[in-house]
């Protein structure tokens, strides 16, 4: 599915992307050498759902979120940059093959947020996930949760 996806439950956004725009063949063998399966979908995260706790616990309205992201484009461009993450989870550790995406409108999002609702949180660094795994069979399409760009720097990523 691409456009806008938004879940009111847990005010996470999601903008669903078509596969034919991404780097998936230039990091096959690379995926194939790690174990990781190609996503069965593919989204940007422009609110998650750590941010969308923190949002309802505020009382932003789920309704006015998602009013605010569709006033936006949402272009966006691939890089042809792609990088090797791996983060624990409770017991779990997964994986994954990202690539970098321009997204103009994920910063003065969030800074409208900030404005609007006093929602203090680092935007997400603008990627997407292409392969995947996890050595918790349950958990392998899940990806890595990258909430800001601080956090990535600290899983100690390697360029590809």
């Amino acid at each position: 599915m691409t456009g806008i996806i938004f879940n009111p439950e847990k005010a996470t956004l999601l903008i669903g992307l078509d596969k034919k725009e991404l780097g998936l063949e230039a990091m096959r063998m690379q995926a194939q050498e790690r174990g990781l399966q190609e996503k069965a979908e593919f989204h940007l995260t422009i609110i998650g759902s750590r941010t969308g706790a923190q949002m309802l616990k505020q009382g932003i309205p789920a309704l006015n979120i998602h009013e605010l992201a569709k006033g936006r484009q949402w272009r966006w461009t691939a890089k042809p940059e792609f990088y090797y993450i791996e983060k624990d989870y409770e017991g779990e550790k997964r994986s994954a093959i990202i690539q970098m995406v321009d997204l103009p409108d994920m910063d003065k999002f969030y800074k409208e947020l900030r404005e609007r609702f006093k929602l203090y949180t680092e935007a997400p660094m603008p990627h997407v996930t292409l392969f995947s795994g996890s050595t918790s069979p349950a958990t392998v399409q899940r990806g890595v949760g990258i909430y800001s760009e601080h956090e990535f720097r600290e899983m100690n990523p390697e360029r590809l």
